[in-house]
């Protein structure tokens, strides 16, 4: 269909710590366990995200356009033991936009639904994602 696109990629991934360096947790209880055969952490073994985006096509609306996009990251760990999950995640965002030859102006929409979720782990756990929030960006294009 004239002026629609999608962008989309998934990854599936079964990594392995290959090292014999030992962990601890006391908090859990674990003493100098070998961490090879766990998942590194933040590492996810799934993860896409796909990105749809229409141009209007009416004479009108020419430059108008819009885009509809979902990321996804499955659950990771927050320590090389693998003893804190953070937990899967689907994140919808949205942008509306003008474009012409030499600006354009586009308003992104982060976490259309406010969904709680949680990026970047840590050893003691992971900083929250974006809560619901827009960025208005225009840029100019010098020629």
């Amino acid at each position: 269909m004239a002026g629609w696109s999608v962008l989309a990629n998934f990854i599936v991934q079964d990594v392995k710590v290959e090292s014999n360096a030992l962990a601890s947790n006391a908090i859990m209880g674990v003493v100098n366990q070998s961490i090879a055969g766990t998942r590194p952490a933040g590492v996810a073994r799934t993860g896409g995200r796909v990105w749809t985006t229409y141009d209007f096509q009416q004479q009108a609306l020419h430059g108008f356009g819009v885009g509809l996009g979902l990321t996804y990251k499955g659950d990771c760990y927050a320590d090389s033991l693998n003893l804190y999950c953070v937990p899967a995640y689907v994140v919808l965002d949205a942008a509306v936009y003008y474009r012409q030859k030499t600006w354009d102006v586009t308003l992104n929409l982060r976490n259309l639904t406010d969904k709680t979720y949680y990026v970047s782990p840590t050893f003691s756990g992971a900083l929250p994602g974006d809560t619901r929030s827009a960025m208005l960006t225009a840029r100019y294009r010098f020629q």
